[in-house]
């Protein structure tokens, strides 16, 4: 995700982030899966884990990758440097790469009992810098990974001890007992008995609803004595000084008869008010949402009054120049000289390209900010639709058109519309001073997405400059070579990534040129 997290995406990455890791078990490397719930639930293009190896150097491991971050070009001393630096200092830090993309990454640290114990690095291709908000995902990221980390930590030396232990489990921290179909205690561990004030071994014969409830009876929601009726297991909460989570598990004896349950009691006081506290999160969260959502709306209308003012306030003297500039063409033609009219004639064009600019950047406004209608759509529909616009332009050339068939795919019909008018018009305008223009629009199949591409044999460009193409007024030709505003690219790219798609280019100078753009392949 190259773009900033909406609150509703930061409110469901953490909270898919959070249920996964608590269901990590004992066999798996929380490194490891850390990677893949960055690339998978954060978005994050590539990601790996700087740590100090037994020899003193600084390792990168554990490296994850989105199919997008796989072709990622990064400086490996760097990195290295990067990761030493948040160890030396606790702090975050960033980096920036050049490459055919630009590429944003950002270093957290991880903590375990206060201390740095490992840097946690993400990347974002395609991206100057990262939003603010999405470096606060991050850093709660960074938190999560450390806590399992350090669950994971006290989990083995659980599972240790009992191993050392030789199957005794005085060492689990949960109370245990086995308890008979009398409702009696034949043995008890050493967290049970602590929290009764008693030793294991006074523990038994006693009846579990008299040392746990004061009773003479079993209480109406007693576990044990549903066991008793249907030999299975049964869980149910009880509160009494603190919340516990007791689960009993019948036993058999070698004939197959029921002789009494295991019982465990855990103690979920935390769970519970760390259930709590995320559940004020999601009001949290949720309030912020509203709150930026109301922000949004406003800064989208005062951007739509922006818009109509500049529509009608600035389009409206540019009409007037030009409207007097002819008439005074036409007045004047038979008493200004050559070089007065060349200048009579440059003003206008000026004019006439200043209310292009106007009408592109509109258009370029528009893209970003309209509502899309997203439905099945028919891509080669739009080639034809294309193709049939700029018609009257094409008259008198030669030109051989190689369409592929095209796949349907999920989106705005209207901006899919605009991007291949942009890229085919383009396509046409670079090879007119070819004999035979050559123009290919096809698609690649490529996993979870299709790769579409509209080929020429036109003017080309130099390699050097490609990260130019897609930028706002960035244009690789003259003037007075090839029209243009340098709008089209901007927009193409624009509407592609709100597609959730990639957009790149591949050309040398008077070679051709290829323009390629992604979609994914979803249904809604």
């Amino acid at each position: 995700m190259t773009g900033p997290f909406s609150d509703k995406q930061q409110l469901k990455a953490f909270i898919n982030a959070a249920q996964y890791f608590a269901g990590l078990t004992s066999g798996q490397d929380i490194w490891e899966e850390a990677g893949k719930v960055l690339v998978n639930f954060f978005g994050a293009d590539f990601a790996a884990f700087g740590k100090y190896g037994a020899d003193g150097k600084i390792e990168i491991t554990h490296r994850a990758f989105s199919l997008k971050g796989s072709s990622a070009q990064i400086s490996q001393p760097q990195i290295i440097k990067a990761v030493r630096d948040v160890f030396d200092s606790g702090f975050l830090t960033f980096l920036s790469f050049p490459s055919d993309d630009p590429i944003a990454a950002a270093f957290f640290p991880v903590l375990h009992e206060s201390r740095v114990i490992a840097v946690m690095l993400v990347g974002h291709i395609s991206c100057v810098s990262l939003q603010k908000e999405t470096l606060d995902l991050y850093l709660a990221a960074a938190g999560i990974i450390g806590a399992t980390y350090s669950r994971k930590i006290s989990e083995a030396a659980v599972l240790q001890a009992k191993e050392d232990w030789e199957q005794t489990f005085d060492a689990v921290p949960d109370m245990i007992a086995i308890i008979d179909l009398n409702y009696r205690v034949v043995r008890a561990n050493k967290a049970l008995a602590d929290r009764l004030g008693l030793k294991p071994a006074e523990c038994v014969g006693l009846t579990c609803h008299r040392a746990f409830h004061g009773k003479d009876e079993a209480p109406v929601y007693c576990p044990h004595s549903l066991l008793i009726e249907d030999g299975l297991e049964h869980t149910t909460e009880v509160h009494l000084d603190r919340d516990y989570l007791i689960s009993v598990s019948p036993l058999y004896d070698k004939g197959g008869r029921l002789t009494g349950g295991v019982h465990v009691a855990r103690d979920i006081t935390d769970l519970k008010q760390a259930e709590h506290e995320l559940d004020r999160f999601r009001t949290h969260l949720q309030k912020l949402v509203d709150e930026r959502t109301a922000e949004l709306t406003a800064a989208n209308e005062e951007l739509e009054g922006f818009s109509y003012s500049v529509s009608h306030d600035l389009r409206a003297p540019i009409r007037h120049m030009i409207g007097f500039m002819e008439l005074l063409e036409k007045r004047c033609i038979t008493q200004l000289d050559e070089t007065s009219l060349h200048y009579l004639t440059t003003v206008s064009k000026s004019a006439k390209k200043l209310g292009m600019l106007i009408d592109d950047l509109l258009a370029f406004s528009r893209a970003g900010r309209a509502e899309m209608k997203k439905k099945r759509v028919r891509l080669l529909a739009l080639v034809t639709e294309a193709v049939q616009e700029i018609e009257d332009e094409l008259k008198g050339r030669h030109i051989t058109w190689e369409i592929d068939e095209l796949p349907e795919v999920y989106g705005d019909r209207t901006m899919l519309g605009l991007v291949l008018s942009n890229l085919i018009h383009n396509a046409a305008k670079f090879t007119r001073d070819r004999k035979r223009s050559e123009i290919k629009i096809g698609c690649r199949d490529e996993g979870d997405e299709f790769i579409f591409f509209v080929k020429d044999n036109g003017a080309g460009f130099d390699m050097k400059y490609v990260d130019k193409l897609f930028g706002v007024f960035q244009r690789l030709h003259h003037q007075d070579e090839f029209e243009g505003t340098g709008i089209g690219l901007a927009n193409v790219r624009r509407i592609i990534s709100r597609h959730g798609g990639r957009t790149w280019a591949e050309g040398s100078v008077g070679q051709g040129a290829t323009f390629y753009f992604s979609l994914p392949k979803k249904t809604a």
